[in-house]
């Protein structure tokens, strides 16, 4: 197929086999008969792509039936596109324009078609092309990028998590079967695949809980201190044998289970030396070693402390501090913690914190929150700490204001601020949207002295 000449005539016919799909008005009550063409929008790559003779598959993007299939989708080599049909009532033809002698063309052609031709102008009966109509369509299929179902991919794993027996009405699955049930590319999947809690034991997809994920991490961390190894360069084979001495094999089966289990603590390998190339034994060696982040590694093992029940934290690192007195009930912050049970005092925390590290000095509260970042709130009144974990909160800044309102009830104007910040648009300043969306109040918390408080407005 050649493209259309510019400012050239040339001579149009239908194809022998061409089939009309136009309805009379009579008809209009009875179904419309099925097209033999539709057409499809697609980016310019992924066309060159199907050209070079790659697949491309319709598929659902749930597995209902009828229209509860959640809607259907293309996957391309490394995109995922929505579809929406977008149909047209007039007459739509499709063609080729090929370059040809009348007599070469006659041979597919019908014989009224061919007679046609004949009264033609001759400009357009000798330019040398052709143009044959061989199909019609109603519209064309619209293609929008489209976010593949996370969550979906780790519900089809998570059936055979690691370290429990194999679920045999529902057996774990291949990479390859879980691209025939989830609208992705395979770009795309496999980057789930390697960011998310999947791991692949024997060609097998089993998922890694975040329960034993953590065992894994904190066994880690505890060997890796332990030993005096450096972080940056820790022995795979070790670890993996010390891991596997103390879980078992069947947590840890593999080294690639345990790769993806520390995959959170993994820093940047220092860098080599200017000028200099490793050879391939230098290289081998660094092949065999993890880098994990010091700073990682403390920032999870701070988020454990506040996992734990708060007594128990006090007892593992003999701490005599007791909860301040409640203070009256008018001017205490409501507080909807995550796990249910009573903070960790602040001061508790920073002694814990400062015995994980090593460190001389206790951290101060500007270290402190470099560490744990936006893993936890602070109830000022109690000065307590509580998880807040982040994947729950919604990502529209109006729903997460309301969200965080319900978790505590008197906020810090610069902590909430940190919250508030990545969900407004660019150009967005966030201290000016909160005082339109919030009210500030003052409370006496220390005696003689008041604080700035952000609460929300009575009509939120």
């Amino acid at each position: 197929m050649v493209s259309l000449p510019d400012k050239v005539k040339v001579p149009a016919s239908f194809a022998a086999d061409f089939v009309c799909t136009d309805q009379d008005v009579k008809d209009l009550e009875v179904p419309r008969p099925e097209t033999r063409w539709c057409l499809l929008e697609l980016p310019q790559k992924d066309l060159d792509a199907l050209a070079a003779g790659n697949t491309y598959y319709f598929q659902s993007q749930g597995e209902g039936e009828g229209l509860n299939d959640g809607g259907a989708a293309i996957a391309t080599l490394d995109q995922t596109f929505s579809i929406e049909f977008l149909e047209n009532s007039n007459s739509l033809f499709i063609a080729h324009v090929f370059e040809g002698s009348a007599a070469k063309a006659n041979e597919s052609r019908s014989q009224a078609a061919v007679e046609a031709e004949a009264n033609l102008d001759p400009e357009a009966k000798n330019s040398g092309f052709r143009c044959e109509v061989f199909g019609q369509v109603r519209g064309h299929l619209l293609t929008k990028p489209a976010p593949v179902n996370k969550q979906r991919i780790i519900d089809l794993v998570a059936a055979n998590p690691l370290g429990d027996p194999v679920d045999e009405d529902n057996p774990p699955l291949s990479v390859q079967d879980l691209s025939y049930r989830v609208a992705a590319s395979p770009a795309q999947l496999q980057a789930i695949l390697d960011e998310g809690p999947c791991v692949e034991i024997d060609g097998k997809l089993r998922y890694l809980p975040p329960n034993v994920e953590a065992e894994i991490m904190d066994t880690v961390v505890n060997v890796v201190k332990a030993r005096g190894w450096n972080p940056q360069e820790v022995s795979i084979d070790d670890l993996f044998a010390a891991v596997v001495d103390q879980l078992g094999g069947n947590i840890v089966p593999s080294v690639a289970v345990l790769k993806k289990a520390v995959r959170c603590l993994l820093g940047t390998p220092p860098p080599r030396e200017e000028g200099s190339t490793p050879d391939k034994e230098a290289l081998a060696a660094a092949a065999k070693r993890l880098c994990l982040d010091k700073a990682k590694m403390t920032k999870f093992q701070a988020v454990q402390l506040l996992r734990q029940p708060p007594e128990q934290v006090r007892q593992r690192f003999n701490l005599s501090a007791k909860p301040p007195p409640q203070p009256p009930l008018a001017k205490r912050a409501r507080l909807g913690a995550v796990s249910g049970k009573r903070g960790l005092l602040l001061e508790d925390f920073r002694t814990a914190l400062q015995e994980l590290t090593g460190a001389t000095e206790p951290p101060t509260d500007e270290e402190i929150w470099a560490t744990i970042g936006d893993e936890a709130c602070l109830d000022e009144f109690e000065r307590t700490l509580h998880l807040i974990d982040v994947a729950t909160l919604p990502l529209d800044p109006q729903d997460r204001l309301k969200k965080l309102f319900s978790i505590q009830t008197h906020w810090n104007p610069g902590r909430l601020e940190a919250w508030v910040a990545p969900t407004l648009g660019a150009g967005i300043k966030v201290a000016p949207w909160l005082l339109k969306q919030t009210r500030a109040v003052f409370v006496e918390i220390t005696e003689g002295k008041e604080e700035r408080f952000l609460t929300k407005k009575f009509a939120m």
